[in-house]
């Protein structure tokens, strides 16, 4: 392949990896500084041990890109927690929400089960993601009708386990960006919420003719839980 189409090839690989119109001190991280200095004082002390050219420069050389890589590890290090500090007064009392709002769906998800299974597992999983994996595992092999009525019957006002589902889908859709939340942690926020609706979509096309497994209501109750399983 002649040069010039590698170097055309590469140059294509780069564009679509970076965004070419965004300034380059913008897209250069500090974990990518300080592998570039890394190298650079590898390759000097391997260029020292290869050759008498600049001999007494390339120790030094490599010296200082060594301090240089050293450098922004340590502060880089320094200002992350720097900003985990400064953001915790903002994201704790979202993350105790958010914490309060995923134990009432897994209680939920708990109850919908020991009402749903002639069969229980035993011991019931004390993990949350444990559980969730079990309703899941055991949804559709679920062989007791599920309840039309509130699924806590000493609080008949929470309504039926789509209900509780579907309130804490709403509560947690409060919480976003701006409460400074993780990426992953937003993702899940947002998985959520666009579960819920699908399966308030799904709960709408129910056909009494279907095969129990393979009801609307059955697969509206999976996604949310399958969706509830993001906040890992």
């Amino acid at each position: 392949m002649p040069i010039v189409t590698i170097i055309c090839y590469r140059s294509y690989d780069l564009a679509v990896r970076f965004d070419v119109r965004e300034p380059i001190y913008r897209r250069v991280t500090p974990a990518m500084l300080a592998a570039a200095f890394g190298v650079g004082a590898v390759v000097a002390v391997a260029a020292s041990t290869l050759t008498r050219t600049l001999d007494n420069w390339l120790p030094n050389i490599a010296t200082e890109l060594a301090s240089l890589a050293l450098t922004v590890v340590v502060v880089q290090s320094v200002m992350d927690n720097t900003e985990r500090r400064r953001r915790a007064p903002l994201v704790e009392p979202a993350l105790v929400r958010l914490g309060v709002e995923f134990t009432t769906l897994v209680d939920a998800v708990l109850h919908d089960y020991l009402r749903t299974r002639q069969t229980v597992e035993e011991p019931i999983p004390r993990d949350a993601i444990e559980l969730l994996d079990l309703w899941l595992e055991t949804a559709e092999s679920a062989d007791v009708p599920r309840a039309p009525g509130p699924l806590y019957e000493h609080s008949p006002e929470w309504g039926t386990f789509f209900d509780i589902c579907c309130t804490v889908a709403a509560q947690v859709k409060q919480i976003d960006e701006r409460d400074m939340l993780e990426p992953d942690l937003i993702a899940a926020i947002r998985e959520l919420s666009r579960s819920t609706g699908y399966a308030r979509w799904l709960r709408a096309q129910e056909d009494p003719g279907m095969p129990p497994p393979y009801t609307p209501d059955r697969r509206a109750h999976r996604s949310v839980v399958m969706a509830a399983r993001g906040f890992e």
